[in-house]
């Protein structure tokens, strides 16, 4: 929070927005750690039509017995110099948390949970469910062997 006061230092105009970004820094922190996410990681910086159509796969929500608002979706990694092999990610717009059953093969590990990045999640075994927070987003990643 340091840098933030610094980098607003002056101007009456800045003090009300240096007061919300303070009170409301686990959200700063929470995006800044997105925002490095996507820098760390080539597969969520596709950037041809081309690529997404080649990596980015949507998964069908009546099979996987989603309700049709919820988003979800795999991205191919391999090949990117990326460490990981696939990620996956869950967008749920609902106002209740849904389960989801992770694909059948390889392991996963949550990268977010939606609030938070938290180094100590845990890995998960294939076919199992998951919950993905009312209006949560959830990202998942296998690493490459």
């Amino acid at each position: 929070n340091g840098d933030l006061r610094q980098l607003f230092s002056s101007g009456e105009g800045h003090v009300a927005f240096l007061a919300r970004a303070l009170e409301k820094k686990n959200v700063v922190d929470y995006v800044k750690n997105l925002i490095a996410l996507r820098k760390e990681h080539p597969c969520l910086r596709l950037s041809t039509q081309e690529e997404v159509s080649k990596r980015l796969v949507f998964i069908d929500n009546a099979e996987e017995g989603l309700a049709e608002p919820v988003l979800a979706w795999t991205i191919d990694a391999s090949s990117l110099g990326d460490d990981w092999s696939k990620a996956l990610i869950i967008a749920n717009p609902l106002e209740q948390d849904i389960s989801y059953t992770l694909p059948a093969s390889g392991t996963w590990k949550c990268i977010t949970d939606g609030t938070s990045f938290d180094p100590e999640l845990k890995f998960i075994s294939a076919g199992e469910k998951v919950s993905v927070k009312a209006k949560g987003v959830v990202v998942f990643a296998q690493f490459c062997r």
